[in-house]
């Protein structure tokens, strides 16, 4: 037998073994699992009561084909050439912006307005000067050790407080160690200006030690290193087991949070108009009347995920933390591959600006209505990766409700899915730009960046998961049309039948063999930029596909599940 029949048999065998799993296999919930279930989703309760001698059972997973697109593949084909005339170009364009289903439907919560207006009205007298430069204009580290023990001294002179009553004192040793490691990181990425900006924040800078606490090592917002060292040991030794490098593990914990450090290079020191950590800012400071209702311009995500970015990229090592912070800025990147032209178009680097007009000047965010659809998204994300009290104290003060957690978790997963639409918004966007600039001249390319896309939103949404779908619907749905209209307009330029493409589609793998044996990405991007080309054939190596069905499966799923509830409806 052909190899190539081999390998269809193969994939089309994989296809119907899934397909069985998923139909056969039945999770059993615990009782706190389904309460939980239909706490989120009273109006699925079912009227029927079980009878006492039988177990409630909810499915954990959908019914749908399940995938793992690394691991399947076919024989190499020959890709079908396309192109998107002008004409269709605009036609898709005014489809993605009329039919957009994307909104951020509890903005009026975020308190951008009163955020926005504060920010704007606040004057920050960023100085440039300090004594922590030498002669020529680099970061000295024997002065920098200087300035931090007389700081130390000070700081510990006071009255103990809440904080500094767990610090105690590091070995100049350590402090010697860690400021080296602080200029050596900022002579070697920072610019003059940049430079400048950091060694007047680290005039400030303290540094102690902390052992009961969870972390490896923080910054606070008054300038302070705090470093664990039993804690950072633990995970160089986990780090370890997992094989990689110990050592390596010690300095990315160190570089992460002096990345940290160089985003407060943006800060005045005067807590009292705020805390500035990049373009970030703190409003509602501890221990102070709150000045705005939300502090929807603090990002700790962003901050956290950018300085993780940052660290993995100085040290050539892969980030360690924040797994599904980076993942949002991996997206944002990903929805505008065809603008990307070098790392300094990327979000990461964007965030590390002073002020909010520099970082929109860099991500190219020309109208009102771009920047504060942004901004809506970053806070998005915030309400989802971190905990935000003060959106849903005001929320509910908005909507006189009061919330329980699990109401909470179902706002979350709305807001969550919002941001995702807000992205593939961009990214279909961007696609067909990219087709109609000549950038993608083949149906397989497409087919990979539409798929990549899908794990991509997969990985936010976990959209094969049956509570998750119930929040995921308005997207699905929304992504199918999207995709009907694309192939619609590809093939109306290209001379080819849409039923055609989506079927295609329907059998297409990331990757295929070749004559060779060799297996390869089923796509061309040489017509990319050299970092075009290098971002998008490592995309997909950041998802997990694990119980990840397309999205016309699921679609088809859920057409099949409404049908199914509108007989049922009416037999009654």
């Amino acid at each position: 037998m052909p190899n190539n029949m081999k390998l269809k048999k193969l994939k089309k065998a994989g296809k119907i073994l899934a397909a069985t799993l998923a139909i056969t296999t039945t999770l059993t919930a615990g009782t706190i699992g389904v309460s939980m279930y239909n706490a989120l989703h009273p109006k699925n309760v079912s009227n029927v009561s079980t009878p006492p001698s039988q177990t409630q059972v909810v499915n954990d997973y959908i019914n749908t084909i399940k995938y793992n697109e690394f691991f399947t593949y076919d024989e190499q084909t020959e890709s079908i050439p396309i192109t998107l005339n002008n004409y269709d170009h605009m036609q898709l364009i005014d489809y993605i912006k009329t039919n957009s289903n994307q909104e951020f439907q509890y903005s009026e919560y975020y308190g951008l307005d009163e955020a926005l207006k504060l920010y704007y009205e606040t004057e920050v007298n960023k100085s440039l000067e300090s004594s922590l430069l030498n002669s020529d204009g680099k970061l000295d580290p024997q002065k920098l050790v200087e300035t931090v023990l007389k700081n130390n001294e000070i700081y510990m002179s006071g009255d103990k407080n809440t904080i500094n009553v767990f610090y105690k004192d590091l070995e100049t040793t350590e402090i010697t160690n860690l400021c080296q490691t602080i200029a050596e990181i900022a002579n070697n990425t920072l610019s003059p200006t940049q430079l400048k900006r950091l060694a007047n924040t680290l005039t400030e800078l303290k540094m102690f030690k902390r052992t009961g606490c969870a972390s490896n090592a923080y910054v606070t917002d008054n300038i302070t290193l705090v470093y664990n060292p039993t804690m950072t040991n633990n995970y160089s030794t986990i780090k370890g087991i997992e094989g990689q490098d110990p050592e390596m593990a010690l300095k990315s914990v160190i570089a992460h949070e002096i990345m940290h450090l160089i985003q407060y290079s943006s800060s005045d020191i005067n807590n009292d108009n705020g805390v500035e950590a990049a373009i970030c800012r703190m409003y509602n400071t501890q221990g102070k009347d709150p000045k705005i209702p939300v502090d929807s311009l603090w990002l700790t995500w962003a901050l956290e995920a950018s300085a993780e970015m940052s660290m993995s990229e100085y040290l050539n090592t892969p980030t360690g933390t924040y797994a599904k912070k980076i993942g949002y800025i991996d997206s944002y990147n990903l929805s505008r591959f065809n603008e990307l032209s070098s790392t300094k178009d990327t979000l990461e680097n964007a965030l590390f600006n002073p002020d909010l007009e520099s970082a929109y000047n860099q991500l190219g965010l020309e109208t009102e209505e771009e920047k504060r659809d942004f901004l809506n998204y970053m806070y998005s994300v915030e309400i989802t990766q971190s905990d935000t009290p003060d959106f849903f104290a005001y929320y509910q003060a908005k909507t006189n409700q009061t919330l329980t957690d699990e109401e909470k978790l179902a706002i979350r997963m709305d807001i969550r899915e919002d941001a995702v639409m807000y992205l593939t918004d961009i990214f279909y966007t961007n696609l067909a730009n990219a087709i109609n600039e000549g950038n993608i001249t083949d149906l397989n390319t497409v087919f990979y960046l539409v798929r990549t896309w899908e794990l991509d939103t997969y990985n936010h949404l976990k959209y094969t998961k049956t509570r998750e779908l119930e929040h995921a619907k308005n997207f699905i749905e929304w992504q199918h049309n999207l995709q009907e209209n694309l192939f619609t307009s590809i093939a109306n330029s290209s001379n080819l039948d849409k039923n055609d493409i989506i079927g295609k589609y329907n059998e297409y793998n990331l990757n295929v063999e070749t004559e060779t044996g060799e297996v390869t990405k089923n796509c061309n991007l040489d017509s990319f930029n050299a970092f075009q080309k290098y971002y998008l054939g490592n995309a997909p190596s950041n998802y997990s596909t694990s119980e990840f069905s397309h999205n016309s499966d699921v679609y088809e799923y859920m057409t099949n599940s409404n049908q199914r509830a509108a007989v049922q409806k009416a037999l009654k």
